[in-house]
This record gives C-alpha cells, sequence and structure tokens, in this order.
C-alpha cells in the first residue's frame, strides 16, 4: 500500500505542476515565459515517471490502472485549481465527471 500512496502524491504534484505550466500562464502575464514553460518539464516528466512506476510495482507490473490513476488524478486535481484559482463554479457537469474520477481511484486501490 506504500507504493500506491507514495504513487499517488507522485501523480498528484505532478498534475498541480502541470496546471501551472499550461493554465497559469493563461491568467498570469509573468508565467508566458517560454523558457518557464519548459523548465517545469523536468521536475513534471520525473513525477509522472515515479509516480506510474511506483503505482505499477503496486499492480504487479500492470499499467492500466497507472492509466486510469493518472487521468483521474488530473481531472481531480485541474477541478480544485480552476475552482480555486480562477474561480470558475463547479457545474452539474463537472461535479459528475470529478465523482466519476474519484470512482475510478477508488477502484483501481480497492478491486
Amino acid at each position: 500500500m506504500n507504493n500506491i500512496i507514495t504513487g499517488l502524491g507522485f501523480l498528484f504534484t505532478a498534475q498541480v505542476m502541470v496546471w501551472f505550466q499550461l493554465y497559469a500562464p493563461l491568467k498570469i502575464p509573468a508565467l508566458k515565459n517560454w523558457w518557464y514553460i519548459m523548465a517545469m518539464s523536468l521536475p513534471i516528466t520525473w513525477l509522472f515517471s515515479k509516480g506510474i512506476t511506483q503505482i505499477t510495482q503496486h499492480f504487479d507490473g500492470q499499467m492500466w490502472p497507472s492509466r486510469f490513476m493518472t487521468f483521474s488524478i488530473g481531472v481531480v486535481s485541474f477541478t480544485i485549481l480552476t475552482w480555486l484559482i480562477n474561480q470558475e463554479p463547479i457545474s452539474l457537469k463537472t461535479g459528475i465527471c470529478l465523482g466519476l474520477s474519484i470512482i475510478i481511484i477508488i477502484i483501481q486501490i480497492i478491486y
């Protein structure tokens, strides 16, 4: 279980950094810098690699669980950050997608 918790931590951190790499420059002019975007790529890639490795190890080499979890963590982190930073409301459609993403994570961990 330690691998999955560590892996989810790596993936969540990577997804948060992706949000700041790709979406924050749309709101914060100082971040519209090619060097900033490129510099963010290295730690993001490392975090994704470590997270996927940890989760794949937990599931005895199976890759599908890490793919579903990476996608779902991305939806959860994007929703939280967009709501907090951009003050975009969570519509019924977004709420349903958020709920489904959480259910996907739970299914991957429990089943």
